[in-house]
């Protein structure tokens, strides 16, 4: 028999519980709670809502910054449909994870008021997660820049537009596994995976950051970093410098990219506290 407890309150709209599910009296995991905020409805976003909203393991809201408003922003099913971005300072206590997407400055002046402040708070004192999924149009600000494991040129720039694979340090072979052997994670990430086409230029990892993959292939002459993680305070901060991980779909299941995008979201993911 399986007996279900549904705990949960709205604040600002946004889920602020957890589902809970007993089975023959074993608790099962709670599942991750995240809070997708994005600018442009790039291929990226098309792809990763679809993932986070099809696991039965995620509990997901976004938030399309640059909808019309009788938009009806996607959730994993039962879960409200947000209007706004949670505000507030128990605004974003309600997820383990915020990805950031290429947000519009237009955006962040005019509606986007105190998200700094709260994602501040969020990561370092209530140790939330933070992956930075950044684009082209990304714009962080002093603020948000603060968070973040790399520092930004003042203008950024998209790479050449050459194919590129990505290569995974010590660390990221086992941050960013995606096979049980390593040596067929290393080969999928290096050899088999579908090249993407772009990537932030002019990134420098923060001193006490680790860089977990930097681009490789033919024709470059250095290893830019692509993904960088670091703690910050109580919580873990994700950067990837390419939004182009949906190339990998390219004649493939979508296996790699599930995987990839569940790594990523529960080795950020806060320490629950029940």
């Amino acid at each position: 028999m399986i007996v279900r407890s549904l705990a949960c309150a709205v604040l600002a709209g946004a889920l602020c519980g957890r589902v809970v599910a007993q089975e023959k009296g074993e608790a099962k995991k709670p599942k991750l709670r995240i809070l997708y905020l994005e600018g442009p409805p790039r291929w990226e976003y098309r792809f990763l809502k679809n993932v986070l909203i099809g696991d039965p393991s995620v509990a997901v809201q976004v938030y399309l910054t640059t909808a019309s408003e009788d938009f009806e922003q996607d959730s994993s099913p039962g879960l409200t449909h947000l209007t706004r971005v949670p505000k507030g300072g128990e605004g974003l206590a309600a997820y383990d994870v915020v990805i950031l997407g290429d947000l519009p400055e237009e955006w962040i002046r005019e509606k986007g008021a105190g998200l700094a402040r709260q994602l501040t708070d969020f990561v370092k004192v209530r140790g939330g997660g933070l992956v930075v999924l950044a684009g082209s149009e990304f714009r962080a600000g002093p603020e948000i820049g603060d968070l973040l494991p790399v520092a930004l040129p003042e203008t950024l720039l998209p790479g050449p537009g050459k194919g590129f694979r990505l290569e995974l340090t010590g660390k990221g072979a086992e941050f960013l596994r995606l096979d049980e052997d390593s040596e067929k994670s290393r080969r999928l990430w290096e050899e088999e995976l579908p090249p993407v086409y772009s990537s932030l230029e002019g990134v420098v990892p923060k001193a006490g950051a680790e860089v977990l993959a930097v681009r490789s292939g033919e024709g470059f002459r250095e290893s830019l970093p692509v993904i960088v993680e670091w703690r910050m305070g109580r919580g873990r901060v994700l950067f990837l410098g390419t939004d182009q991980f949906w190339r990998w779909r390219a004649g493939r299941d979508d296996l790699a990219y599930h995987r990839f995008w569940k790594r990523a979201v529960s080795q950020v993911a806060r320490v629950r506290r029940f």
